[in-house]
């Protein structure tokens, strides 16, 4: 077989090669068959069964003299292989392409090994490749190993319950348990199912068998199994009962107690309750430092936790300026590694040092020095407490609510007091005021949201141990869906009538305006008043159905809207009044249409027309001779006929036609007499037939017949006269007069 040489490799001994003997083929011709990559790839998944590398390709060549045959072994369950074997021409090369197969996807967390083997078949030489795959199980559990809870023997206990949250990383349904064999915790729910992507938080609480131990640190550890792939992962939670860490941190024994004390030269460091060099900060006791020329130190080694995280509270006193002259110095370390190193301290009453420390071990040195050359400092009621960074167990929700309704954002928050909230939207710290409350709280309350409020909302909550952050809930704002009303004054309504219309805009506290079209062309917009608004009158609709259209404008909270209807305008038809014509016996009635028409009306103001006369009672067939009715009997009795009229839009009417039968008369036109008046006109006395029309005529050229005008027409009374002024008559030198009956 072929090796290449790495790191450490002695190609002369052999030392640190594969087979850990000489390199003798070192000194051989090369194999032809070349391998490029030289190493295989390692893969990494995650707990969604995806990885970071998926496949490689490794690129063959032929660099003999001669073509050679090539084999691939591959045995492993999880790598595919583009191809498997192949024929090399001299310099010919080829590749192949390894690849991760659905079955990696599916194995139990764990590392896993492989080697492919590229072999010469010519040569006999095979060249190895080595694979790595790591797999993440499919329940990821976070905090991932630990937690615990501190008090007093006997209770109370901070804080009330510790959270994890499994989560189900993959596609398909996880049957998970937890196994819990401590008196003194209860876990809910011990089991469950996961579908993809799902959560579940599970709830540590102390049981009341806790309030019974005496001080100490108690321990247990659960184990989650993945009942699918039967992978079992470890949680680690402890009690610590009776636990200020630091023992007679506050020096109320009187002397150093539970503490060590290193580099007491001089005996310059003691516990005192006199107050003649520093007054104790609580108590009846506290420490002086007061080592000269070199640093003392107070120890005391803490049992603690791995990974957990503590906070180191101390009270420091120093009454004397420190300086070059008058030197001092303060130090607090934890296991071994330096939090605080101040020389040349300045004067300062009780003031308080905090430190957030993280334990790497089950025990822990904390160590304090201190030196005052003239003076001393004053040191007091030191405690170590675990403390815990902000977790949020409950996430926010997503929410799609209406324009005008109440949001509400809430997350389940633990950790070690104070928490500090922020409440965010799109990545900006929002503030309380307007309609926002509680944005610095676990519960953010936003009233009356508009779709200004739609966002993306998170928490982030800090304390001294560290930050958490929510996940994102995103806010919808939908506007209200909003119903329009219209309504007509009268529909159908008569033409050029007054009309108007109204919207109703549901829900009634809509605000904004609605738009009022007729057949498309806008010709009002009123303002909604408690969900109404109503058009101007309008007179102009044409006659037949018109579209109304009501466009409301939408507001903040609701979406505008239209509606329509068709608003029928009809025809007013035609009013005919009852016409009455005498008939002398014997003689035909010649009755005008344009006699007749007099007795006809219009509210619209139309044209109206005859559109046809009917057969009279008696049976007689009118004719229309020219704009003229002419009718006959040779009976001589009462008459009626009925003509029909329009308005050209449809409208028509009927009028009734009355003719009476009067003795004969004698028709015949007579000019009785004509007197000149002193104007130069000129009066005329006419006679004729009670009943009859008679037309007064004029010429001033007797030679042609064509020469004659009407100038007056009248139907005479009872008494058969007719007296008429021709004031036209001064306009000529000579005028000459006929009457005739009109036909």
């Amino acid at each position: 077989n072929a090796f290449y040489a790495g790191p450490g490799y002695d190609l002369c001994t052999g030392i640190g090669t594969p087979n850990g003997t000489n390199l003798i083929n070192a000194l051989i011709n090369p194999d032809p068959l070349i391998v490029i990559s030289n190493y295989g790839f390692n893969a990494i998944g995650s707990p969604a069964g995806t990885f970071n590398v998926t496949s490689q390709t490794f690129y063959l060549t032929n660099t003999g003299a001669a073509t050679l045959e090539w084999s691939l072994i591959n045995t492993s369950a999880w790598l595919d292989v583009s191809m498997s074997s192949g024929t090399l021409a001299v310099g010919a090369s080829n590749s192949v392409v390894v690849s991760l197969n659905t079955v990696a996807s599916n194995l139990n967390a764990g590392t896993y090994t492989a080697s492919l083997w590229f072999s010469n078949v010519t040569s006999g030489v095979a060249h190895g490749r080595q694979f790595s795959l790591k797999t993440s199980d499919a329940l990821v559990i976070l905090p991932t190993n630990y937690f615990s809870f501190i008090g007093p023997s006997g209770g109370p206990f901070a804080p009330a319950s510790q959270g994890i949250i499994l989560t189900n990383a993959r596609s398909g349904l996880l049957n998970w348990g937890i196994n819990n064999t401590s008196a003194w915790f209860d876990v809910s729910p011990a089991s469950g199912s996961l579908s993809s992507g799902a959560q579940a938080s599970m709830t540590f609480t102390l049981t009341p068998a806790v309030t019974n131990l005496a001080n100490g640190i108690y321990a247990a550890t659960f184990q989650v199994t993945n009942l699918a792939s039967q992978f079992v992962q470890v949680i680690t939670g402890s009690v610590l009962v009776g636990q200020p860490l630091v023992q007679n941190g506050g020096f109320e024994t009187g002397d150093f107690t539970s503490w060590t004390l290193n580099g007491d030269a001089g005996n310059f460091n003691y516990v005192d309750s006199s107050g003649s060099f520093v007054a104790p900060h609580s108590g009846t006791y506290c420490a002086l430092l007061g080592e000269s020329g070199f640093l003392a130190y107070l120890s005391q080694t803490l049992p603690t936790a791995a990974g957990q995280k503590y906070l180191i509270s101390l009270w420091l006193n120093n009454p004397l300026k420190g300086s070059p002259s008058n030197p001092n110095e303060f130090s607090v370390s934890w296991n071994g590694s330096t939090l605080y190193d101040k020389v040349n301290i300045a004067k300062i009453g009780w003031t308080n040092m905090q430190f957030v420390v993280k334990a790497t071990g089950s025990s822990t040195v904390l160590q304090i020095g201190g030196q005052d050359d003239n003076y001393y400092l004053g040191l007091d009621d030191v405690t170590v407490t675990p403390g815990f960074a902000p977790a949020i167990s409950t996430q926010p929700t997503n929410l799609t609510i209406l324009s005008g309704s109440n949001a509400v954002f809430s997350a389940t928050v633990s950790g070690s007091a104070p928490l500090v909230y922020q409440w965010r939207k799109n990545g900006t710290n929002i503030s309380n005021g307007g309609n926002i409350s509680g944005a610095t709280s676990n519960v953010l309350t936003l009233t009356a949201v508009t779709t200004n409020s739609s966002g993306n909302y998170n928490l982030s909550v800090t304390n001294i141990f560290g930050v958490s952050t929510s996940s994102v809930a995103t806010l919808t704002v939908n506007l209200i869906s909003t119903g329009l009303a219209l309504d007509s004054s009268a529909n159908p309504s008569g033409y050029k009538d007054n009309l108007s219309f109204t919207a109703a805009v549901t829900p009634a506290n809509a605000s904004g305006t609605v738009q009022f079209f007729t057949n498309g062309a806008a010709f009002d917009t009123g303002t909604l008043v408690a969900g109404q608004a109503a058009s101007t009158n309008i007179a102009s609709l044409p006659r037949g159905t018109n579209l109304i259209t009501a466009i409301y404008s939408g507001d903040a909270n609701d979406l505008p809207a239209t509606n329509t209807l068709a608003q029928i305008v009809t025809n007013h038809p035609p009013v005919a009044a009852t016409a009455f014509y005498r008939r002398a016996a014997g003689s035909s009635l010649d009755i005008a249409v344009a006699d007749l028409a007099t007795n006809w009306t219009d509210v619209d103001g139309d044209i109206i027309s005859l559109a046809g006369f009917s057969v009279s009672t008696n049976g007689v067939t009118l004719t229309n001779n020219a704009g003229t009715l002419v009718y006959f009997n040779s009976n001589n009795v009462a008459d009626q006929f009925s003509c029909a009229i329009s308005d050209g839009w449809g409208g028509t009417n009927f009028q009734t036609v009355n003719i009476t039968v009067v003795p004969p008369v004698n028709p015949t036109p007579n000019i009785t007499g004509m007197a000149a008046n002193t104007n130069g006109s000129f009066t005329l006395n006419l006679a004729g037939a009670s009943g009859y029309t008679y037309v007064l005529e004029t010429t001033t050229n007797l030679i042609s017949s064509a020469n004659w005008l009407p100038v007056a027409t009248n139907t005479l009374g009872t008494n058969g006269v007719w007296q008429f002024n021709d004031a036209q008559a001064t306009n000529f030198s000579q005028r000459f007069y006929r009457l005739k009956l009109a036909q």
